[in-house]
């Protein structure tokens, strides 16, 4: 179990490079990847990518990769350009009679007129290199993610123990509430109407007084809310991308609990189903954040 949250840096420093590699996750139903990175580097967006993708499968991503070449660079002259801002600079000087020379910083600082030529897609050590970095940062971000995980893992694993003993103590009481029920109703029918209805009449009120109350039993749900929390802990175990599928089980144990909280209202248990239901919503908030 890794939590969607996570972050991871890497740095290589060598004689030729300096190469940094950033990356920040937080959760997101679908994978939503930013790359911001340096545009002589717009080769490898495609694997850098797939490498990202291969390591998180949903989430809120940003990577940041800083390049920085010792490497003396290839520039060159746009000599046809050059000869233009040239011309303009003489037509200026002309018109306006300002004899001063050319600054020649204008032209240096022109991208336009020298430009650096490197094609660095051909440099497969710096590939290699970028890769590595790549690799070691998204290692210390797994692993950031996964301590997370396992936090998030040990709560739900408490919030189970404790809503199994509080599903126990439910199940456990219930029988008793229920003959409670019936022997309370039973009783005030026969206050109101002995004497008033015929004897067959007082007998199909007392059946239909114990189908009312069969009606309100909550054995089904509390088995299946057992069945739920079963296949919650199972689920918690398994590998790869397991936040939706909890989801979808914490939505069902819900429902049941609120189903049983309305058939069985009583003070004796309303702890119990009020603590159920707030480690239901605890969860489904924790997992809103697990891969």
């Amino acid at each position: 179990m890794r939590s969607m949250t996570g972050y991871g840096k890497s740095v290589y420093s060598g004689n030729d490079y300096l190469i940094e590699f950033e990356i920040k996750s937080v959760n997101s139903r679908f994978l939503e990847l930013k790359l911001n990175i340096p545009r002589e580097l717009s080769f490898l967006e495609l694997e850098i990518n797939n490498l990202i993708k291969s390591r998180i499968s949903r989430g809120k991503i940003s990577v940041r990769i800083n390049l920085i070449s010792f490497k003396p660079p290839e520039l060159k002259i746009n000599a046809i350009k050059l000869a233009a801002y040239n011309n303009v600079f003489k037509e200026i000087k002309a018109i306006t009679g300002n004899q001063d020379d050319i600054p020649l910083h204008l032209f240096l600082e022109n991208e336009q007129i020298i430009y650096q030529s490197d094609d660095l897609s051909k440099d497969n050590d710096l590939k290699s290199r970028i890769m590595e970095v790549m690799s070691t940062g998204l290692a210390e971000h797994q692993e950031t993610a996964s301590k997370e995980g396992k936090s998030m893992y040990n709560y739900m694993q408490q919030a189970i123990t404790d809503m199994s003993a509080a599903l126990s103590k439910i199940a456990d009481s219930f029988p008793a509430y229920k003959l409670e029920v019936n022997e309370r109703m039973q009783a005030a029918s026969k206050t109101l109407y002995n004497g008033k209805l015929a004897d067959e009449e007082m007998n199909r009120l007392a059946l239909e007084i114990a189908l009312y109350v069969e009606k309100s039993d909550i054995t089904e749900e509390i088995v299946r809310l057992e069945h739920h929390l079963r296949k919650y802990a199972e689920t918690m175990n398994k590998k790869g991308d397991m936040g939706k599928n909890l989801n979808f089980i914490l939505q069902e144990m819900q429902r049941e609990t609120n189903t049983m909280g309305s058939k069985y209202s009583h003070n004796s248990i309303f702890d119990e189903i009020i603590l159920i239901k707030e480690e239901i919503e605890k969860c489904r908030e924790i997992v809103q954040n697990i891969v």
